[in-house]
């Protein structure tokens, strides 16, 4: 038997984690601007972005960098299904479209934040936890993708 506590704090069947932040800066570099991808597991469009927006301000508190408020803005919000993508393998001959994951510099993913070239995660291997993210999700999960900018080195 569950609690309404335990109930509360799960989605999907998955358990809710509390938002935070990442703790360290990762691959980001001051001045620079970088992209983070949140994948909801809000069943709910509204709560979905909420939860986005309560876990990408913990992000802004916690990423090891100062971060500039004010330039933190929503770039793009879509189910997980349309962030799906063909291998490179069956792309289209002559596909000069770059992978998504090329501009995503953190992915939170099951309530814990990937940074990219962190832990083996660069390269093709960055690319893959990318898919992992949008594939492992349900279809219409609410995925943002979020521009950061780190305040540049006094």
């Amino acid at each position: 038997m569950t609690t309404a506590f335990e109930d509360s704090r799960r989605t999907h069947g998955r358990a809710r984690h509390e938002p935070h932040g990442p703790g360290r800066p990762g691959p980001l570099r001051p001045g620079v601007r970088a992209s983070v991808l949140i994948v909801s597991a809000e069943p709910d469009a509204e709560a979905a972005l909420r939860d986005s927006m309560s876990w990408i301000t913990a992000f802004e508190d916690d990423c090891g960098l100062v971060l500039d408020h004010d330039e933190t803005s929503l770039y793009a919000v879509a189910p997980a299904s349309d962030l799906r993508r063909p291998d490179a393998e069956d792309a289209a001959e002559g596909d000069a479209a770059r992978d998504p994951s090329d501009f995503i510099d953190a992915v939170l993913l099951h309530g814990r934040w990937r940074l990219r070239g962190e832990g083996g995660h660069s390269g093709s291997a960055w690319r893959d936890l990318y898919r992992q993210a949008v594939t492992e999700a349900a279809p219409d999960a609410l995925c943002t993708v979020w521009d950061v900018r780190p305040l540049p080195a006094a």
